[in-house]
């Protein structure tokens, strides 16, 4: 499957957590269809049947006996099923809290837009954790943003931060300030040590 393919080349190999019990992949995308998908073992085989994706996701996470689960990407339901997609949010997170599981929903906008990728993302999350791509004269800089964090308080600024082959690295000493066509990055410990203008 294309998704353990894309975290061996990071370094991670989940094939031992997934023989060990402790890790599952759901295929909700291929239907079962193709030889790669005939070994999988969480299969969902209607990506139409929301009931029978419930219940492939229910048996995987009961298996593992997971405490945490991503579901990548809900975007599509904005895409496959734009009328109900709020109401199938709302059932997957109501099974997901019901299994005492932390989910982390991916949900992707395009460049130009503010939201969190469909009507209801927001109101459906307790935590909204946004990683952004920027062009800024002709070059792209990553940077993460807590926009909401039900029940704690959190750091409210933009940090850059970098992905490498050991995962994410955010930079948390760091501000970075956007304004039009260029940006700042800022100590976020003292008050404007460092400053990058590009």
């Amino acid at each position: 499957m294309q998704l353990r393919r894309y975290m061996a080349e990071f370094g991670w190999d989940v094939r031992k957590f997934e023989e060990e019990g402790i890790f599952a992949v759901v295929d909700a995308f291929t239907g079962g269809i193709g030889e790669a998908a005939k070994r999988e073992r969480y299969v969902v085989r209607s990506i139409d049947d929301f009931a029978e994706f419930l219940d492939v996701i229910k048996d995987a996470l009961r298996d593992v006996k997971a405490q945490r689960a991503v579901i990548d990407s809900v975007s599509t339901l904005y895409l496959t099923k734009p009328s109900q997609a709020r109401n199938i949010l709302m059932n997957l997170k109501r099974v997901l809290s019901g299994l005492g599981v932390t989910a982390i929903l991916v949900s992707q906008v395009s460049v130009t837009e503010r939201g969190f990728g469909g009507p209801g993302v927001e109101h459906a999350a307790d935590g909204i954790v946004r990683l952004d791509l920027d062009e800024v004269n002709g070059e792209l800089v990553r940077s993460i943003i807590v926009w909401k964090m039900r029940g704690t308080g959190h750091d409210m600024r933009r940090h850059p931060f970098e992905i490498t082959s050991k995962g994410i690295r955010i930079f948390n000493d760091k501000i970075i300030r956007l304004s039009g066509s260029r940006y700042t990055t800022e100590s976020s410990s003292e008050n404007i040590i460092e400053r990058e203008e590009r």
